[in-house]
């Protein structure tokens, strides 16, 4: 057996220099009474580490702590990809650290019942990881306000300057703020237009495309034609009417890229139906442009273009769709995912697609963002809040960032691992048999990746050295050419006060259901297009335009505070 020797001499070029590391958190993001306040309540509520922390705990250097500490974890997660503290990441930051985390996973379906348990029990975890879509800013609000999530502003500034460095970097970080000036969560990844995130990844089937004789698609009436080409003309040869052109889930693989994207609606996932003219706030299903988007996706629907169990599936059905090589087109994480192959000859069949344009919008825009939203929290329970925030500053620093990325080839006890060059400029990742390519590997036995804690990863010498396996180039280089030329900022998650969320809360899940429910009847055909007037009174009726009014204050502090 070979000793893990992950900390021997790697070349690696710093991202940031020493003056990053000393800025301030509220020098980057302005200097505002409000921001000024909530330094102080920080200060407050996350004093020095008292004496039972200090005596385990160092500011600098590691370990992190001079005694063992187990620190309970709840984390959102795929059932396809849960997270172990066996991997091999976790093991290796034990070791280094002296921290070891106990994790309960939580499957997407079933967490908003499990977050709204532990919080009215008290029953809470010593850090919560769960998606910005099923945590977000109300969520922030409402259990900051019952201090059940600690401000996190002293703490950053006193252990974590890897993470304040990035908050400098990127001016979108302003968003990371609540009202009273204290952030409460901590962004798990930086984005910044990287070709891992930009946005949704869509994929064409290519070849169904050159058996029509059709090329890529460049608006969206071109992409209509190719679904109608997929539908009817037997374009996978197998005699059987089993092909569907276009597919996804009604959450987070909607089909919103290929159809509201070309109408100029920045539909990013289905609980955003946000935007803006200008700096005024619109809500989209209240506007007309949002009748020219029911009536492409009626009729899609009413045409079978659409997965008639669009709305209904889940990921693993809609997966099990791909592995059989039915459908033209879809949103997902990766091409040679959804086919479950890394075979060049299936993958190989899709591409990314272009932006649409379309006569309501003949500009080539992709919806994506460089900053997410909090998606980790440190919660009132946790007894070890300063040893917390040095665990996840490491993340964020270059040594930390290629972690994420494990062990070198033959250096570890494992199979696989990254394998580098004589002169250590490029590597390769060797994936083990068993695996569905590198991706599959580094989620199922390396590191945190398939929940959005991956740190500096994306910029660390790893990925900027990386030879990408052939699945991996295959679509990231499209990408690279078809869509982060047009990436444009999405519509923002946005902070209220307490007051404003008080008002906020009575009224918008009410309004989002209802949104939703209709969305669903309008396409459907259960109810008629034509009854759009009545629904907007109906969303009036629920309060729509003061939930606008409230929203557009929360926006203009955004704008502001940049």
């Amino acid at each position: 057996m070979k000793k893990n020797c992950f900390w021997k001499k790697r070349r690696i070029t710093a991202l940031f220099t020493a003056a990053a590391v000393g800025m301030g958190l509220l020098a980057g993001c302005g200097t505002n009474a409000g921001k000024e306040s909530g330094a102080q309540a920080s200060a407050e509520n996350t004093a020095q580490p008292g004496a039972e922390t200090a005596a385990v705990f160092n500011e600098t250097g590691m370990p992190i702590v001079n005694e063992p500490i187990t620190l309970k974890v709840l984390i959102e997660t795929s059932p396809l990809y849960p997270i172990s503290p066996e991997l091999w990441y976790f093991k290796q930051m034990e070791e280094l650290t002296g921290i070891r985390w106990e994790i309960e996973c939580v499957d997407n379906d079933q967490w908003k019942e499990r977050k709204s348990l532990i919080f009215a029990s008290q029953d809470l975890p010593d850090i919560i990881i769960a998606t910005p879509q099923n945590f977000d800013t109300g969520d922030i609000i409402t259990y900051a306000g019952a201090k059940q999530l600690i401000p996190l502003n002293e703490l950053l500034d006193n252990y974590a300057p890897n993470y304040m460095g990035l908050l400098e970097k990127y001016p979108e970080s302003r968003k990371l703020y609540a009202p009273d000036g204290n952030m409460y969560g901590l962004n798990g990844t930086f984005a910044g237009g990287n070709l891992d995130t930009l946005g949704a990844r869509c994929f064409l089937n290519t070849a169904w495309l050159d058996k029509a004789g059709l090329a890529m698609p460049q608006t969206y009436e071109e992409f209509y034609e190719a679904l109608v080409a997929m539908r009817d003309g037997d374009l996978d040869g197998n005699g059987e009417n089993d092909t569907i052109p276009l597919s996804g889930t009604n959450n987070q693989y909607s089909v919103d890229p290929f159809v509201a994207g070309p109408l100029g609606i920045p539909f990013t996932s289905v609980a955003s139906r946000w935007m803006t003219e200008g700096d005024r706030i619109v809500y989209v299903p209240a506007s007309d442009i949002y009748l020219e988007y029911l009536k492409r996706m009626k009729q899609l629907f009413d045409e079978q273009l659409l997965d008639q169990e669009y709305f209904t599936q889940n990921e693993e059905q809609l997966r099990a769709k791909g592995a059989a090589m039915q459908l033209g087109a879809y949103s997902y994480s990766a091409h040679f995912v959804m086919t479950g192959s890394t075979d060049p000859a299936v993958y190989g069949q899709y591409e990314v697609i272009n932006p649409l344009t379309s006569e309501w919008n003949e500009e080539k825009v992709w919806y994506g963002d460089a900053v997410r939203m909090p998606n980790i929290f440190i919660t009132s329970a946790n007894p070890y809040p300063e040893a917390t925030i040095r665990y996840f500053d490491y993340a964020f620093s270059d040594e930390g960032s290629e972690m994420f990325t494990g062990p070198e080839y033959g250096q570890w006890e494992g199979e696989g691992g990254l394998k580098w060059n004589e002169d250590h400029t490029k590597c390769e990742y060797v994936t083990p048999e068993g695996y569905n390519g590198m991706w599959d590997y580094l989620c199922k036995e390396i590191a945190p990746l398939a929940v959005e804690f991956q740190g500096n990863s994306q910029y660390g010498d790893v990925w900027g050295s990386m030879q990408y396996t052939p699945e991996d180039t295959s679509f990231k280089s499209q990408m690279k050419e078809r869509i982060a030329p047009y990436l444009k900022q999405e519509f923002p998650q946005l902070f209220f006060t307490i007051e404003e969320r008080e008002e906020v809360a009575l009224v918008l899940d009410e309004i989002k259901n209802y949104t939703a429910q209709m969305e669903v009847k309008f396409i459907t055909g259960e109810e008629p297009i034509e009854n759009h007037p009545q629904f907007v009174e109906t969303l009036n009726s629920m309060g729509l335009e003061r939930l606008i009014e409230l929203y557009q204050g929360a926006y203009d502090r955004y704008l502001s505070a940049g």
